[in-house]
């Protein structure tokens, strides 16, 4: 296609869209689409008010973090990991908080930092690890082990990392799994850094013109193009799960090169761990119990197997629990459907009432008193 075909494509592509803006209703927040919108994504802080838990490693979010041990007296670190049962609140009241900021209050000698990412997997944590314990004095780790997330793709996620990528993050090893995520991180900088040198076509050259004319004279309008990008990816995943018939409690199957990978991750973990004296605390998560969950049972009863003779062999600094049944169903939620074809709510199974934060937070802070003197 010539360079004035593609601006006239861009041009009318434009116009559609402008209407598009102008004449649908896309006020709704969608991203956390796959939550629905009875549950609200809520952050941890300390008591003064300041922030202790990061859903992406970027440069504010790192000095924030260093700001608040450094202002708490630099105490060693006990370093929450989880994905967005960790950062979410179902039906949430005035004053409702997380279980990381329940922790907070209550684990005084530690400084609590939390680091989130939505459906992380043992990959994300692994590299969270890295990186915190590389710059804090890291002394516990929890780790809230999902068979849910064991199903998450390999790569990067660039919004989770883009300090690391802009600092050419990379591990210092040979092992299989690490070299493939050095290799993730080359490329997401090479491409970063590709972008900000390579010469400007005349399409990219008009492209900014109308966006720079754009936002200066329909701001309100203009702004909201990557909402309706979100309209449009939201409705391709409401379509998905109605072709396939998929809900909240359609059977999960375990994918074994992802399960392979993310359990080398947690292998990876544990072995550092036991090298730094550190307290790694691993758990089976709560997951609604009062009907079928949606895991084949025997894949998730020899995952919950597996982590506990993982876990057995160092004793003096790995711990296990299944926390699997310590929420009652009453405090999970429900979501708005996730098909085209009902308006009728869906069982929630991971994402629960402040009830289950304050439950979980119990018995975390009870497992990390039994363990922490042994």
């Amino acid at each position: 296609m010539s360079s004035k075909l593609k601006i006239i494509f861009f041009l009318i592509c434009l116009i559609i869209s402008i209407l598009i803006i102008r004449y649908l209703n896309v006020d709704k927040d969608f991203s956390n689409l796959a939550l629905g919108e009875e549950t609200t994504t809520v952050y941890a802080k300390d008591v003064q008010d300041r922030s202790i838990h990061v859903s992406s490693i970027d440069s504010l979010n790192k000095q924030t973090i260093l700001h608040v041990w450094n202002s708490n007296g630099n105490k060693d670190v006990s370093l929450v990991l989880g994905n967005s049962q960790t950062h979410t609140i179902n039906q949430i009241k005035t004053n409702d908080v997380n279980y990381l900021e329940i922790l907070d209050k209550r684990m005084t000698d530690r400084q609590i930092i939390g680091n989130t990412y939505p459906n992380a997997s043992l990959q994300d944590f692994l590299i969270a690890y890295f990186y915190w314990k590389n710059i804090l004095p890291v002394k516990d780790v929890f780790i809230p082990l999902f068979f849910d997330d064991m199903r998450e793709l390999n790569g990067i996620n660039y919004d989770f990392y883009p300090l690391l990528v802009k600092e050419n993050f990379k591990f210092n090893s040979d092992n299989e799994l690490l070299n493939k995520l050095n290799l993730n991180f080359k490329l997401k900088s090479e491409k970063v850094d590709s972008s900000k040198t390579e010469k400007k076509s005349t399409q990219d050259l008009t492209e900014e013109f109308f966006n720079s004319f754009l936002n200066k004279h329909w701001e309100l309008v203009w702004g909201k193009r990557k909402d309706i990008q979100s309209l449009i990816y939201s409705q391709l995943y409401l379509f998905r799960n109605y072709i396939f018939n998929i809900t909240p409690s359609s059977i999960r199957k375990k994918i074994p090169e992802r399960y392979f990978n993310n359990m080398s991750a947690l292998d990876l973990i544990i072995n550092d761990a036991v090298s730094n004296k550190i307290n790694l605390f691993l758990y089976i998560p709560p997951i609604r119990n009062d009907v079928k969950i949606p895991y084949d049972l025997d894949d998730y009863n020899k995952f919950k197997e597996e982590i506990k003779f993982k876990s057995n062999n160092y004793n003096a600094h790995i711990h296990f629990v299944d926390f699997s049944n310590i929420v009652p169903a009453k405090f999970f939620g429900f979501k708005s459907s996730t098909s085209l074809n009902s308006n009728n709510k869906e069982l929630d199974f991971m994402h629960f009432q402040f009830s289950g934060h304050q439950i979980l937070g119990d018995s975390l802070l009870n497992f990390y008193n039994s363990k922490k003197n042994k």
